[in-house]
């Protein structure tokens, strides 16, 4: 008995002190620069809009209509913020990522968790893709530059 209850001491120790010198969460949420200026998902490089394709601008308008206008205005903030000098203050890669990624984004980027404080309806995936979410970003941009 006393040999089981020294094999169970032993083994708690390293146990004991592996779980004690594990990560605590708090690191597993550190961004990188990269993510802290373009935000968290599937966009992994910068993109810059030089010239607005009028084109893709158009469709973007659309899709912002049918698709964000229940919770955004451009300007004039409802339940999310108006979104009228979004692409005047962040990169277009950000708001790609938050368009693709809002659940991801709200969970780990400190804008994002400033803006869910502001404005605490949950943003929902719109199920766009990425050429979807361009159009958007190209419109948005469009938009701030007028």
């Amino acid at each position: 008995m006393k040999l089981l209850g020294l094999l169970l001491f032993l083994f708690a120790i390293p146990v004991l002190f592996l779980n004690g010198c594990g990560s605590d969460g708090e690191g597993e949420n550190e961004l990188s620069e990269f993510e802290l200026k373009h935000g968290v998902g599937p966009v992994d490089e910068p993109i810059e809009i030089i010239e607005i394709n009028t084109e893709l601008a158009a469709k973007g308008e659309q899709l912002f209509e049918t698709r964000c206008t229940a919770c955004h205005q451009l300007e004039v903030p409802i339940t999310g913020p108006a979104l009228a000098n979004v692409a005047n203050n962040r990169e277009p890669a950000f708001i790609m990522n938050y368009i693709l990624n809002p659940l991801e984004m709200r969970q780990r980027h400190p804008v994002a968790k400033e803006l869910s404080q502001e404005y605490p309806g949950v943003m929902t995936d719109q199920g766009l893709d990425r050429e979807q979410a361009r159009a958007v970003v190209e419109f948005l941009t469009a938009y701030a530059r007028d």
